[in-house]
């Protein structure tokens, strides 16, 4: 609804901040309408969402979210990230040096989010991230169904590696087809027992700007 054509024509959106107070706005009337719901229907009493939405526009990409839905970046022979960070009690213990991010991938309570739409307790509020984006990128916007099955690239504990399938590999042989990439990372989410609802799409930047050969680290958010 918020992204129709009738509601988008009136507005401008000439900067990344722009276009993330429009996206924040959206978290807001989606958080609204889902405890608006909640409260009408006692079927659906209790119900809450996580959310993550991704606006590429001249050269960008501006990310906002609520909860642990994620966004990655993966760039051929550079290496894969993920650009987003979890609203999450689990992500909180890593932030504060408790535990490690291999450790929070099977943390007990990895489900607990800290903020999410339709918390009764409180107004939904979301995060926004900008960066540039580059020839070649591909991105991919996932609920935890899947990150909280794969684990993100390949893993070592005591030098010896975990083996289990993880996101990296799987975009990394796929990458020629977008299409193909999902239908094998949703095979893998069932192949490792996926347990929760496993929602994905993958966007391959094909032509724009090429990736200075200098710029190896994560991309780094700069102000919106």
């Amino acid at each position: 609804e918020w992204f129709s054509a009738e509601r988008m024509a009136a507005k401008t959106f000439r900067s990344s901040r722009d276009r993330c107070n429009y996206m924040e706005d959206v978290v807001v009337a989606a958080d609204a309408a889902i405890k608006a719901d909640s409260r009408s229907n006692k079927e659906h009493e209790g119900m809450g969402s996580t959310i993550i939405m991704g606006w590429l526009c001249d050269g960008e990409i501006s990310l906002t979210w609520c909860g642990d839905s994620r966004a990655y970046l993966y760039r051929p022979s550079r290496g894969f990230w993920q650009v987003s960070k979890d609203l999450s009690y689990v992500q909180g213990l890593v932030d504060d040096g408790k535990i490690t991010i291999d450790e929070a991938f099977d943390h007990p309570y990895g489900n607990i989010i800290t903020r999410s739409l339709g918390d009764p307790e409180k107004k939904a509020k979301a995060d926004s991230k900008v960066f540039p984006v580059f020839e070649g990128d591909i991105f991919m916007l996932c609920s935890d169904g899947l990150s909280g099955v794969l684990r993100d690239r390949k893993t070592y504990v005591d030098g010896q590696r975990i083996e289990t399938e993880n996101l990296e590999d799987i975009i990394d042989a796929n990458r020629h087809s977008m299409a193909e990439c999902r239908d094998e990372l949703f095979a893998a989410a069932e192949r490792n027992d996926w347990y929760d609802n496993v929602t994905a799409i993958l966007c391959e930047i094909v032509s724009g700007e090429t990736l200075p050969a200098d710029m190896v680290e994560p991309p780094v958010s700069y102000g919106v």
